[in-house]
């Protein structure tokens, strides 16, 4: 894959998420060595939820 593609993918929380689900399934992985792709993974999910909370409010208003 080109490197600017690579580079794309770190926008992806899916990226994160089948780095969680392979290293887990293949290697066995403890929970420490998961947070360098939990953390990001739980930084899409809060930026979602705060969007989500301002676009109902402004609905709700």
């Amino acid at each position: 894959m080109p490197p600017l593609l690579q580079k794309v993918t770190y926008l992806n929380p899916m990226r994160y998420f089948m780095s969680i689900i392979r290293d887990i399934f293949q290697k066995g992985a403890a929970a420490r060595h998961l947070l360098q792709d939990v953390i990001p993974l739980a930084g899409f999910g809060l930026l979602i939820f705060v969007f989500s909370v301002l676009k109902f409010q402004k609905r709700a208003a």
